[in-house]
């Protein structure tokens, strides 16, 4: 009886290490972690929640003068001879006290105005010999509906007025030929005092800080630049 008891425990005791020392093997073999495999090229990251930028641009046609009433605008040049496609736009004198060439429109629906906002003028230089150093003034204002603009009270004038730095003026070449030179002057607006839904922009020439640019300029075309609102 004996022997048998001892002989059941021994083939119990060997069953039991069989299972224990398979289920090791069969945990180690299926669950040994495999060679790491090629790791893929990293993906773009998201993009910030901006919706891109929107342009309103307003061309010489589209402006007009105080002391020229008549159009087309009131300064042609023909730099593509003898082509002869005329390019119109303003000429801004040296600083004085004419008004300012203007224009208005309407604010667009999709501006952001929370985020900056940019005046781009874009000017013309003919090619007299002439260089030295430039500087333009921006007037805006805006109204909403039933606005009252102007400077008698209670109007209140213009929103915003802001300058551009001074610039360099370098003339076209060769000189006295009928090439022209296109500058960008960007202007920073206060986007805090946009309101309503239409605008008037106000250009003008300012003296320079030094070195003033003798001869006339001409303004060809006026570009706002802002951030869209995303829909």
């Amino acid at each position: 009886m004996k022997k048998k008891i001892v002989l059941l425990l021994f083939l119990s005791l060997f069953v039991t290490d069989s299972i224990v020392s398979k289920s090791s093997m069969d945990k180690t073999i299926c669950c040994k972690r495999g060679k790491r495999g090629y790791r893929g090229p990293r993906g773009r990251q998201g993009r910030d929640a901006s919706c891109g930028l929107g342009e309103l641009f307003i061309n010489a046609q589209m402006m007009f003068w105080a002391l020229q009433e008549s159009f087309p605008p009131n300064f042609v040049s023909d730099p593509y001879s003898p082509v002869e496609t005329f390019i119109m736009s303003w000429t801004l004198v040296p600083p004085s006290e004419l008004p300012p060439i203007g224009a208005n429109f309407n604010i667009p629906i999709d501006l952001d105005r929370t985020q900056p906002v940019i005046a781009v003028i874009d000017i013309l230089v003919d090619s007299t010999f002439v260089m030295g150093n430039a500087k333009i003034q921006v007037d805006m204002d805006y109204q909403a509906n039933n606005g009252l603009l102007g400077t008698v009270f209670p109007a209140t004038g213009f929103a915003d007025t802001q300058v551009s730095a001074d610039f360099p003026v370098m003339f076209a070449t060769p000189v006295n030929s009928d090439n022209m030179r296109h500058i960008s002057v960007p202007v920073i607006l206060d986007q805090t005092k946009i309101d309503g839904d239409w605008a008037f922009i106000g250009v003008r020439r300012i003296a320079a800080a030094a070195n003033e640019y003798g001869a006339n300029l001409y303004l060809s075309a006026i570009s706002i630049q802002y951030s869209r609102i995303c829909s």
